[in-house]
């Protein structure tokens, strides 16, 4: 655009009391800027970029990613949220509670999107599924009442002479989904009779010596709860109960990593892909007060034949059958 071009549109705008900008410079000022928080980068394919992707949003083109990670550390949470708010972004995601709550604290005015977050009225980031309330909405993980015991079942039909479980749990994380459900936990492995040994970790620094071969001596399963440590670990953590021999159950199908036994719990790339639907709505002018909390889409049941064989283990054939997906 020509000296004069630029001119005659800012005389033609001034009426308006809106100064017009050539639309290279316009369209490069006025990207907007997603801010993403997360604990580690999910392995494979980046699923909330797809998912951006497929509604018309691509990074670099029409929109901008910040992305920060803890990497397993939720007291760097406040820090990159902090991070994110300073760069003035038009809507943050955040996975985890940790890291809702770091961004809570930073912003009571930038949109919030979080994701893989079990119990978000209880831990006070909305008012209510159906009305958030605030600047906070997205999507739960909220176990349904039965889901932890569900998973002590599915530990028992596994291995029937399960009798004693080990819950590999960050004691460091007050927001744990293995706190929130102790009630539910203890009834189920009461009624299961199981018994339930608590194996606790604040780091990463803490993994081999809670999970020694002391601890895991006697121990039939373990129990691993997702959190940003146990999933950035998670495949240390495996490999650490299958060289004691101890199959390891998870939740989410994303901490399988090719050593657990069993996996049953919503997706983390599901979830990622539906908070790039909220993104998508907050960018086009909805407000996070308005739009729903949602559920998870589906709970996948993955089974590690793989595993079940390095384990000496045989995985009843009904389970097979109900596996969503079947690791050979």
């Amino acid at each position: 655009m020509t000296a004069s071009r630029f001119l005659i549109a800012i005389i033609l705008t001034l009426g308006t009391g809106f100064t017009a900008l050539p639309a290279e410079a316009q369209s490069a000022a006025r990207l907007p800027r997603v801010g993403y928080l997360g604990n580690t980068p999910l392995a494979g394919p980046d699923p909330f970029a797809d998912g951006l992707r497929a509604l018309g949003w691509i990074h670099g083109r029409n929109v901008i990613i910040e992305r920060r990670f803890t990497e397993g550390n939720i007291e760097r949470a406040p820090q990159l949220a902090a991070e994110l708010v300073g760069l003035a972004v038009d809507v943050i995601v955040a996975a985890a509670p940790p890291n809702v709550r770091a961004v809570q604290r930073a912003t009571s005015s930038i949109p919030v999107v979080m994701f893989a977050v079990s119990d978000p009225v209880g831990m006070g980031f909305v008012e209510s599924l159906a009305r958030p309330g605030g600047n906070i909405t997205g999507v739960t993980s909220a176990i349904p009442e039965g889901f932890m015991a569900k998973s002590l079942q599915l530990i028992k039909e596994t291995i029937p002479s399960t009798a004693r479980v080990g819950v590999l749990v960050n004691a460091a994380n007050p927001l744990n989904y293995a706190t929130a459900s102790a009630r539910e936990l203890a009834a189920a492995a009461q009624t299961l009779n199981i018994e339930l040994h608590s194996l606790e970790l604040r780091s990463a620094d803490d993994i081999e010596t809670t999970m020694n071969a002391g601890s895991l001596r006697g121990l039939d399963a373990v129990f691993v709860i997702g959190d940003p440590l146990t999933y950035r670990h998670r495949k240390r953590i495996h490999e650490i109960a299958v060289l004691h021999k101890v199959p390891t159950f998870v939740g989410p199908p994303e901490y399988v990593e090719g050593l657990a036994l069993v996996a049953y719990g919503p997706s983390l790339y599901d979830a990622s892909r539906q908070a790039a639907v909220y993104v998508d709505k907050i960018l086009k002018g909805a407000k996070a007060a308005d739009l729903p909390v949602e559920q998870p889409r589906e709970y996948r049941l993955v089974v590690n034949l793989r595993a079940a064989k390095t384990l000496g283990l045989s995985i009843p054939p009904s389970l097979v059958i109900r596996a969503d997906d079947v690791i050979q």
